[in-house]
């Protein structure tokens, strides 16, 4: 066994994933075209799911809706490394373009708003 980490396995192990981290590397583990010279992109893929996790964690709508943009980031990223349907062009022309990606991102959106409006 080698005393070198696969990538990501340093983060899996250093503390329990969130929502969105989790299926991040569910994701990243999937995607079985990435190579080495990708794991600066999954490092930042990890970094932007973390604090989408910490600001959903938080239940600060401030936080949530500052992080908003750590989620268009995270999927601009994902489609950069083939990691949506989008960009491995799974969507057919007649098909409705939702991308699953944006289903998720649109529900923490969601939260955060609802966090935000006043009682």
């Amino acid at each position: 066994m080698s005393d070198i980490a696969l990538p990501g396995e340093e983060y899996k192990q250093s503390r329990p994933l969130g929502r969105i981290s989790a299926a991040l590397e569910r994701s990243l583990e999937a995607m079985t075209w990435l190579s080495a010279a990708d794991e600066a992109a999954q490092a930042i893929t990890r970094h932007y799911a973390k604090v989408l996790d910490a600001a959903e964690g938080s239940g600060a709508s401030e936080f949530m809706l500052k992080a908003q943009n750590y989620g268009s980031y995270l999927k601009a990223l994902l489609n950069d490394l083939g990691g949506t349907p989008q960009a491995r062009g799974e969507f057919s022309k007649d098909q409705e373009e939702q991308d699953p990606v944006d289903d998720v991102l649109g529900d923490f959106a969601k939260r955060a708003r609802r966090k935000k409006a006043p009682a």
